[in-house]
């Protein structure tokens, strides 16, 4: 074997373990994350004392949803309010928290999909297409609508490159290393109900 092809060997060897550190890292990173959001700093904050309650809203394809509601003790009119949204896939699990306000956002959000992703489906020459709405602690829901096998350039950045002319509802949690879920569009009613039923609830405490 010649020196060169053993620097090479070597070369090769030294930029994956030095790719393979800097995935960890930035995934350690995520996972001890600045909190982005009113309710998530509120709930991990150190040094007092919290009361937090959680109410389970229930789940859209395993994607779960719940309310919570954040306080210290004898200050029950100040409370902070929010959802707590859990995603697991590929052997991943990340959590995303949304703001009171961001929930009531993301209601009318939803009904505006629903509406678009019906107009999409009569496109027939609609190659490629997608809606995104995502949250400051980088929570994301929208759909995505291929008609056509070949990947384009936001295919392959989205990791999305099959045909499919139905449009497709995803879910997902967390940044550079995010958890996510694809279901079919249908389950969109489902999730308006969920928040729906979480600001009633939230309204109510």
């Amino acid at each position: 074997m010649g020196i060169h092809r053993v620097v090479f060997i070597a070369g090769v060897l030294l930029l994956a373990l030095y790719i393979n550190a800097f995935a960890q890292d930035t995934q350690l990173q995520e996972e001890q994350k600045t909190p982005q959001t009113k309710i998530e700093s509120f709930i991990t904050e150190k040094g007092s004392l919290v009361v937090k309650d959680y109410y389970e809203l229930g789940d859209v394809d395993n994607v779960d949803f719940v309310a919570l509601v954040a306080y210290y003790p004898g200050k029950e009119n100040e409370k902070v309010k929010g959802i707590q949204v859990g995603v697991e896939s590929n052997n991943r699990s990340r959590t995303a928290f949304l703001d009171l306000e961001e929930v009531e956002e993301l209601a009318r959000v939803l009904v505006f999909m629903d509406n678009l992703a019906q107009d999409w489906v009569k496109l027939k020459k609609l190659n490629y297409a997608e809606s995104i709405y995502s949250t400051k602690d980088y929570f994301r829901v929208g759909f995505y609508r291929s008609a056509t096998s070949k990947a384009s350039f936001m295919k392959r950045m989205f990791g999305r490159t099959e045909s499919n002319p139905d449009p497709v509802l995803f879910i997902s949690a967390g940044n550079l290393y995010r958890a996510e879920k694809t279901m079919d569009i249908d389950h969109i009613s489902e999730l308006q109900e969920i928040v729906k039923k979480g600001l009633t609830l939230l309204s109510q405490k």
